[in-house]
């Protein structure tokens, strides 16, 4: 018995993965694998196959549960007496966060304003890390 990988069309990623002897005659393209340990969702750069990337995602509500209670009010604080630069930079973060009703950890925007929250003392010497971390 052969393993079979049915990939999209530009041969990029795994969509499907069958066993049987003959290569399946419809549906293609078809790449066999007999032997891989791969699976839908795989990428193929010509030479090998790469794992699905995962995406480190967890709900507004868990995102803001990261952050200690002092930490909200701090937040909350700077909002209503920082200055107008820093009101800016915690109201776009803020409404970043609401945009979709998830949060990826590993945004790029979304650690880096974390960072910015802990160098600014908003939040607690390396907690940017734990809030951070999936």
């Amino acid at each position: 018995m052969r393993r079979w990988a049915l990939m999209t069309v530009d041969l990029t990623v795994i969509v499907n993965i069958t066993e049987q002897d003959d290569e399946p005659g419809h549906w293609g393209p078809w790449i066999e694998v007999t032997g891989l340990h791969v699976g839908p969702g795989h990428t193929h750069n010509g030479g090998i196959f790469l794992p699905p990337v995962v995406v480190a995602r967890i709900t507004k509500r868990r995102f803001w549960q990261r952050f200690l209670v002092a930490e909200r009010e701090a937040l909350q604080n700077v909002i209503a007496t920082g200055t107008q630069a820093q009101k800016n930079k915690i109201n776009a973060f803020l409404e970043y966060a609401k945009v979709n009703d998830t949060v990826e950890l590993d945004d790029p925007y979304i650690a880096a304003s974390v960072n910015l929250l802990e160098t600014a003392g908003i939040i607690g010497a390396n907690r940017a890390a734990s809030i951070l971390t999936p």
